[in-house]
């Protein structure tokens, strides 16, 4: 009998990512009911926001919001995995006009692992037969710049600030999952944007 392969340290869930279609009813509806604070937010880079809100410690639902979301439409659930970039190791888009999935849909699921396990992880997936991205350090700089590695950072880089570190990977259902590591504390300093209300996606 073959042996069992050793089991992932997988803690718990990361963060749950969901797309929403209001970020300030969103924000309201989980500080204000559930009373859960929000810990982080950000700008994407295609004039969305994003809010991160703590289920317990290290546990966070992530409200995702586009000015461009749809109102939901049953069977419109997520936003595809794109596949991996064989050149760069990066997630690559996934087709267009699938990106931004509707309002009260699914966008990805991250798991919770332990940071110095995401290389081996990564390879162990890729020993399946899973396709997987190389680890991506969410690394931002300047204003509302990114960079996934330390070497795409430019010299002159500055208020640089890695929150998180994340590999990518599909669901059998082509679901876009994660494997993702906190690399600091979240901070109060870290919820920097005013919650978006729907109608901007008629401003937009």
């Amino acid at each position: 009998m073959a042996e069992a392969p050793p089991k992932f340290e997988v803690k718990g869930i990361n963060h749950l990512a969901l797309v929403v279609g209001d970020m300030a009813e969103t924000t309201r509806f989980y500080t204000e009911i559930l009373g859960l604070p929000r810990v982080r937010s950000r700008e994407l880079a295609d004039g969305g926001q994003q809010s991160f809100f703590e289920v317990s410690d290290g546990s966070i639902i992530s409200a995702v919001w586009y000015p461009e979301t749809p109102s939901a439409d049953p069977g419109i659930a997520f936003g595809p995995f794109g596949g991996v970039d064989p050149a760069t190791g990066k997630n690559m888009a996934p087709p267009r006009g699938t990106k931004t999935s509707a309002a009260g849909s699914m966008h990805h699921l991250a798991f919770d692992v332990p940071l110095e396990k995401q290389e081996e992880y990564k390879e162990r997936l890729r020993h399946a037969g899973i396709p997987v991205t190389e680890v991506n350090h969410h690394i931002a700089y300047g204003y509302g710049k990114q960079a996934s590695h330390p070497r795409e950072l430019p010299t002159d880089a500055e208020a640089i600030d890695e929150f998180v570190n994340s590999i990518y990977f599909p669901d059998p259902d082509g679901r876009t999952f994660e494997f993702a590591a906190w690399t600091r504390p979240l901070v109060p300093d870290d919820v920097t944007h005013t919650p978006a209300r729907a109608a901007r996606r008629d401003e937009a």
